[in-house]
């Protein structure tokens, strides 16, 4: 399955729903994300238990903030669901694993911006715990010729990381996509 963005602020959306209530407990084989997404190609708000094998996430958007990949446990981009009300405060997360994924992000780095690769926030409370990152590789490319966002953007202090063979680089603009 291939999902295209073109000026859509995410192409996936996990989440609870506003009564905070448990969800999760996904697998995800051979997704593609590519396009223009100016908040993510996968956002996830305290869904639990999610897998993604073999998964490849381009986000070409120049957005501030634009990432591929957002876990977070709390709405900061304020995205909004047409299906169901999200939560407003802080849920948990917990049990996120990429193996084998491939993250390419497009833009410049910003100032204050919390944009790239894989990005975790969680920066005013609530948790987020084990988070493995395994075997994938994540290119950064900026079309200035200036430094690219980052490939990994920790803004929280969560528990039980593992990021195990991963090779971070510059995209050369030879991706395939």
């Amino acid at each position: 399955l291939t999902i295209v963005g073109d000026g859509a602020n995410v192409g996936l959306l996990l989440s609870r729903d506003a009564s905070g209530g448990s969800a999760g407990n996904h697998l995800f084989t051979g997704l593609e994300f590519k396009g223009s997404f100016s908040v993510a190609c996968v956002y996830s708000i305290g869904s639990e238990v999610n897998r993604f094998y073999a998964c490849r996430f381009e986000n070409t958007s120049r957005d501030r903030g634009a990432s591929a990949f957002v876990f977070a446990n709390k709405n900061y981009a304020k995205v909004e669901s047409a299906y169901a009300s999200l939560p407003k405060g802080f849920v948990c997360n917990t049990e996120l694993r990429l193996d084998a994924c491939e993250f390419l992000v497009r833009g410049p780095a910003s100032a204050g911006a919390t944009g790239g690769g894989f990005v975790v926030q969680a920066m005013d409370g609530g948790n987020g715990y084990n988070i493995n990152v395994v075997d994938s590789v994540f290119r950064c490319a900026s079309p200035s010729g200036k430094a690219g966002k980052p490939a990994i953007v920790m803004d929280a202090s969560e528990r039980h990381i593992c990021i195990s063979n991963v090779e971070i680089g510059r995209a050369s603009g030879r991706e395939r996509g």
